[in-house]
């Protein structure tokens, strides 16, 4: 099968291209499809590079509109970055933390690697994310509007931009051997994503749409969810590899 040189038409006879006129190479075409074959994996990576550069812009004005106004409705997708992201970072500044804690000049850091904290420590906090989540989406159920679990999850990730700040402002404490601010910050950070924000969601809807019962006994409620999954969840985690990480820590 010959190739034509200049529009590419095929054909199985001839020098010339009866399409064209063109001059016919037996080769062109294999060349033109290893050449075809080899660009488009470039064009692929360049198309996917384009998408991760525009979904970054995005999430950045989301990020500076949330921290603007952090009760402004929020989607899922950015959402769910703002979690992610946080957990990252606090990953992050707790190895900081840990490498200036253990470290000196006369003794390297000796303490779990990045990975095993990282490992662990995303585990701790996604089970974090899921009691507080279940327990508004619970007390909503009963005392407010029927909202969805991933609804719930959604207006958590609206707020995380706050707890975000605090995590990049460890590290950059940590970086600067500030260890005592940044654990503050880190501290600080921790209280407000897995403390404030879920009891924040619960008063808004409460305020927003109640069912008639007393605000009081839907705080009651879920305080005893917290305190029933707490002692589930801390009994389980005590005797697994994150409560040995957590004594170490």
């Amino acid at each position: 099968m010959k190739t034509c040189t200049v529009c590419g038409n095929a054909q199985s006879e001839g020098n010339f291209c009866g399409k064209c006129g063109g001059k016919l190479d037996g080769q062109a075409g294999g060349q033109t499809a290893a050449t075809t074959q080899s660009v488009q994996p470039v064009i692929e990576k360049s198309e996917q590079l384009e998408k991760v550069k525009e979904q970054s812009k995005m999430y950045l004005s989301y990020f500076a509109k949330q921290l603007k106004s952090p009760s402004v409705q929020s989607d899922s997708r950015n959402s769910l970055i703002s979690i992610g992201l946080y957990i990252l970072l606090t990953v992050l500044a707790v190895y900081i933390l840990l490498k200036g804690f253990l470290s000196n000049p006369y003794i390297s850091y000796i303490g779990p690697s990045f990975f095993q904290i990282f490992f662990y420590a995303t585990i701790f906090f996604l089970i974090l994310i899921g009691v507080n989540t279940t327990a508004v989406f619970l007390t909503s159920k009963f005392f407010s509007e029927n909202l969805k679990f991933s609804e719930v999850l959604t207006k958590f990730g609206g707020y995380f931009v706050v707890p975000i700040v605090l995590s990049v402002l460890g590290i950059l404490l940590g970086l600067l051997k500030s260890i005592n601010i940044a654990t503050i910050s880190i501290y600080l950070g921790l209280i407000i994503a897995f403390g404030l924000i879920p009891v924040f969601v619960l008063i808004r809807e409460l305020s927003l749409k109640s069912k008639g019962i007393d605000s009081f006994y839907a705080y009651m409620f879920y305080l005893v969810l917290n305190v029933i999954f707490g002692v589930i969840i801390g009994l389980l985690i005590a005797d697994s590899a994150i409560g040995e990480l957590m004594d170490y820590l």
